[in-house]
Formats: structure tokens, C-alpha cells, sequence
């Protein structure tokens, strides 16, 4: 999925508002954030997530962030990643 890059100001003034749950780490730069285009950015949390993420980076289009299966998927299984960050809510796994 493609992503745009938040500075360090990007990530202040997003503090405390919705989208602050949903930007990614930056994985070269822990005061900047991505905030991911797509359905990925929508993954729900496990301790035992079915995909992993991975990132890679562009000349053309800058950051991206890819979803990669740990195991075979079943149709119809939602897809789950672990939360760079501790969870802010009680998890059920």
C-alpha cells in the first residue's frame, strides 16, 4: 500500500485525534510516521497476527507498505497484524 510520509510536526499535530491510532511507525525514522492509503491501515491487532508487515521504499512512489501471510489464509479469515506500539484496548488473545 502506498504511504505518505509524516514529519515529526505531521506526527505532533496529530496527537490525540482519530488518525494518531492509525499512522505506522516510520521504520527509518522513529519521529516520523507513515500514514498508510488502503485496507492494511485497517488490520485489526493479535498477539498472533496471521501477516506480517514489511516495508519497502520507492523512487517512484516513496514508502510502501506490504502485507505478507505468515501461514496459509483460510477465505473469509480476517487478516491481523501485530501493533508496532502497545495496544490502547484490552485484546481477546
Amino acid at each position: 500500500a502506498p504511504c505518505i510520509e509524516l514529519d515529526l510536526g505531521d506526527c505532533e499535530r496529530l496527537a490525540g485525534t482519530r488518525i494518531d491510532d492509525y499512522y505506522f511507525r516510520h521504520p527509518g525514522n522513529a519521529q516520523h510516521g507513515l500514514l498508510v492509503l488502503g485496507l492494511v491501515s485497517l488490520c485489526n491487532h493479535s498477539d498472533e497476527p496471521n501477516t506480517r508487515t514489511a516495508y519497502a521504499q520507492r523512487t517512484d512512489i516513496g514508502w510502501t507498505v506490504l502485507t505478507i501471510a505468515r501461514r496459509p489464509i483460510r477465505a473469509g479469515e480476517e487478516l491481523t497484524r501485530r501493533y508496532a506500539c502497545p495496544p490502547w484496548f484490552e485484546t481477546s488473545d
